[in-house]
C-alpha cells in the first residue's frame, strides 16, 4: 500500500485537499479539490477505483445471498459550506448477484439539499448488451423511494434466493416493468414480467420443468399471479397452472396454485433421498395446492402411469 504526502489547508470557511490518493496496485481511493463559502462553485473530487464488494460485505458458506464485483466511482461535491450538493457515478464491474454474473452496472446520482431528493439513473450490461435501465429518486426528506425498472432478457437467476423453500436451480431470463415504491423502510413492489427460457427443479419431487415462452407473471406488493402458464418435463410432456401466491416481500409464501397435466413427470426420487416416498410417477388429471412451503396441503384428482 502506498500514499501521497497529505496536503490540507483548512479553515471554518475553506477546505482544499491537494491530490491525496491512497492505492495498492490498481486499486486506490483519491480526493483533490476545494470547497469554500464565498464560492459555492469550487468542486472537491473524491476518486474510488475497483474496491472489492466483498472487502466490505462479507459472507459466509451459511449465508445464501453473496453480492460481488468491483467498484469505482467518481463523486464531485459542491458548496460543502452551504447546501451540499454531490454528483456521483459508479460502476460496478464483475457484478455477480447470488452466484448470477450480471457483468456490468453503471448508477448515477446526483443529491439535490433543496428537495432532499436522491436523483437515481442505473443500466445493467450483460454480454455487451443492456438488460436492465432504471430510474427515479430516494425522497429522504420523506423517507420514501419510487424507481421505475425496464427489463430486457435479465437473467433470472436471482430468484433461488426468494424461492429457494421450494424451488432451484432456476435459469433463465424475463423481460417486463417493475417499480419498487413505498417508504424505505417498507418498500413495495409492482411488475408485469414474461419468461423466456427458464427452467427450473422443484426440491420435493426432483423434477425439472421449463416454462413455455412469454407467459406473464403479474407480482403485486402481497402476491404473485399466475394465470394459465404452460410448462413442460423434460421429456415434453406438458401442463397448465393458475393461481396465486402471497407474501411480504417473498418472505412468508403460501400457495394457491392449480395444474391441470397430462402424463406429466411429478416424481423422479430414490430411497436415499426419501425413504418414506420415492420411485418414477407420471400423473394426468388434476391437482391443487394450498398452504405454506413448508407445510402444504394437496388436493388430486389424476391418475398416474
Amino acid at each position: 500500500i502506498s500514499t501521497t504526502l497529505l496536503s490540507i489547508i483548512t479553515s471554518p470557511y475553506f477546505l482544499q485537499v491537494n491530490d491525496f490518493e491512497l492505492r495498492h496496485d490498481d486499486r486506490f481511493f483519491a480526493v483533490n479539490g476545494k470547497s469554500s463559502r464565498l464560492n459555492p462553485q469550487d468542486t472537491l473530487t473524491v476518486r474510488i477505483n475497483r474496491f472489492a464488494i466483498s472487502d466490505v460485505l462479507t459472507t459466509t458458506p451459511e449465508d445464501k445471498y453473496s453480492l460481488e464485483g468491483d467498484v469505482s466511482s467518481l463523486a464531485y461535491l459542491n458548496d460543502l459550506f452551504g447546501n451540499v450538493i454531490v454528483n456521483c457515478q459508479t460502476s460496478i464491474d464483475n457484478f455477480i448477484v447470488d452466484g448470477d454474473n450480471l457483468d456490468h452496472m453503471d448508477v448515477s446520482t446526483a443529491w439535490r439539499p433543496e428537495s432532499k431528493n436522491l436523483d437515481v439513473d442505473l443500466g445493467i450490461v450483460t454480454a455487451g448488451r443492456k438488460c436492465v435501465s432504471a430510474d427515479g429518486l430516494l425522497d429522504l426528506g420523506k423517507g420514501i423511494m419510487d424507481l421505475d425498472f425496464n427489463i430486457d432478457s435479465m437473467s433470472v437467476g436471482f430468484l433461488n434466493f426468494y424461492l429457494d423453500a421450494a424451488i432451484e436451480n432456476m435459469r433463465g431470463t424475463t423481460s417486463g416493468k417493475l417499480r419498487l415504491h413505498g417508504p424505505l423502510d417498507d418498500v413495495k413492489l409492482d411488475a408485469r414480467l414474461c419468461v423466456h427460457k427458464t427452467t427450473l427443479s422443484v426440491k420435493q419431487t426432483l423434477c425439472d420443468y421449463t416454462l413455455a415462452q412469454n407467459d406473464s407473471i403479474i407480482l403485486s406488493p402481497t402476491r404473485m399471479d399466475f394465470n394459465n402458464l404452460r410448462f413442460t418435463d423434460k421429456y415434453g410432456n406438458k401442463g397448465v397452472y393458475s393461481g396465486y401466491i402471497t407474501h411480504n416481500m417473498f418472505s412468508g409464501l403460501r400457495m394457491y396454485l392449480d395444474f391441470n397435466v397430462t402424463d406429466l413427470l411429478v416424481l423422479e426420487t430414490n430411497e436415499k433421498f426419501s425413504p418414506s416416498y420415492y420411485g418414477t410417477v407420471y400423473g394426468t388429471g388434476h391437482f391443487g395446492i394450498t398452504g405454506i412451503t413448508a407445510l402444504c396441503n394437496l388436493d388430486i384428482q389424476a391418475k398416474t402411469a
